[in-house]
């Protein structure tokens, strides 16, 4: 981009967050708890898990029956859905949202990407794994994808198995993307709520409260109207539309002007990112000898060898062994994409100098993958035990704390446990 381009969008977008904040400062006074909580990903899960748990007198999940009658009126495969007797759970085995029937027949996988969090690698097709291991068939498999807007999708990548086959196309028909603007605001508001019993004072109360947060979070309370209606005319004004009465002339001109602030947002993301990765080896380096001293005692106290390798600033691996084991299990942060290593903690378990993962430790359930794709001179099943993925903040705060000791002595230990019950251990 030329200078005088990147000058005039910074000026235009310093103006509209003045002119902005002008006009919020005059709105009504409004509070939403849900607002003052700042609340993350997560959080949106656990309040739709709750929604979803709802029965009515009768124990029928009648908000869960709701959301799949919204979802089978634009994906018709998920009309053959027959809500029995759900388990409806969130972030176990870390899959966002997942609703279980077996009466039913069925399986729902939800993925919540309210803020369009990055797809993590064959994020959907592990949790397809997850979900068939669990006794459920591919054909009564369904998945949910919940970004903010429609226009953001799943990444290919993400449908990837184990041996690099894309599930896509055999879950197509069993697919659904709905995004929180333009759909679950919908699905609350003209379905959820209305049909509410007078009763359910709590209920009522809570799915209005979650209404406005996303009208808040997506710009459609009805107090901003005449504030949005201001800013339309700003921008108008600003990129000298507002007399052209010709609107094909006038498409032309904002799809230039958002080129041109996509293409700056690229830029000002990969600063954020160099910037991220500056600060987070800073931080890393200033807690690595207390982690190299907590390794050490993870290892004393599981009884196996220990040896801490730093590769890089921001990479290391630990690896945990007994003398004549035919097996490792290594706690790895690998930086194989984008400097992800960053951001990832897992612990891998497999046979040093193999191709593959012995079998035994998948059919076992011991490990996830037999083969990783992304890594394939790695042998290791990977993510059977997830510590910390994506939380570096948090990461860095167990070791400082110490928690993180006892947290990975009781993971390695319950994965030496499965392997001694399957008599797996190779002396």
């Amino acid at each position: 981009m030329e200078n005088k381009q990147i000058d005039d969008l910074i000026k235009l977008i310093n103006g509209f967050n003045k002119r902005y904040k002008e006009l919020e400062s005059r709105l009504p006074y409004h509070i939403n708890v849900i607002d003052e909580l700042h609340i993350n990903e997560n959080a949106h899960s656990r309040i739709l898990c709750k929604l979803l748990l709802y029965q009515s007198a009768n124990g029928k999940f009648e908000m869960l029956e709701s959301l799949i009658a919204y979802i089978a009126d634009k994906h018709y495969g998920f009309e053959k859905i027959q809500i029995k007797k759900p388990q409806i759970t969130q972030e176990h085995e870390r899959v966002d949202l997942w609703v279980q029937d077996m009466d039913g027949g069925y399986a729902i996988i939800f993925e919540n990407k309210v803020y369009d969090a990055t797809d993590q690698e064959a994020q959907i097709a592990r949790y397809i794994q997850k979900t068939r291991e669990h006794g459920f068939k591919d054909e009564n498999i369904y998945i949910v994808y919940m970004p903010s807007i429609n226009d953001h999708k799943p990444t290919d990548q993400t449908w990837i198995d184990e041996n690099g086959n894309s599930l896509k196309e055999i879950f197509r028909d069993r697919y659904a993307h709905i995004s929180f603007k333009e759909d679950v605001l919908s699905w609350l508001k003209k379905s959820a709520l209305p049909n509410i019993r007078i009763k359910e004072d709590y209920m009522y109360t809570a799915i209005s409260q979650y209404i406005d947060y996303l009208e808040g979070y997506f710009d459609k309370r009805e107090i901003n109207r005449g504030m949005n209606m201001e800013l339309n005319n700003y921008l108008e004004q600003k990129l000298e539309i507002a007399h052209i009465a010709n609107d094909s002339k006038k498409l032309t001109i904002l799809s230039e002007k958002e080129q041109e602030i996509e293409k700056l947002l690229a830029y000002v993301r990969s600063k954020k990112d160099e910037t991220q990765n500056n600060l987070i080896t800073r931080q890393w380096n200033e807690s690595k000898n207390v982690f190299e001293e907590i390794i050490k005692n993870v290892a004393s106290d599981c009884h196996l060898k220990g040896e801490f390798k730093s590769e890089d600033d921001t990479g290391f691996w630990i690896r945990f062994y007994k003398d004549n084991w035919d097996l490792s299990i290594i706690i790895g942060k690998y930086g194989y994409r984008n400097n992800d290593c960053t951001h990832r903690l897992f612990i891998y378990i497999g046979k040093p100098n193999e191709e593959v993962v012995d079998s035994r430790y998948t059919e076992h359930g011991i490990c996830v993958f037999g083969r990783n794709t992304y890594l394939n001179s790695c042998p290791y099943g990977w993510e059977e035990v997830q510590e910390y993925n994506y939380k570096f903040d948090e990461l860095l705060e167990d070791i400082e704390n110490r928690k993180i000791q006892d947290k990975l002595t009781a993971k390695i230990n319950e994965v030496l446990q499965k392997i001694e019950d399957n008599k797996l251990l190779m002396d």
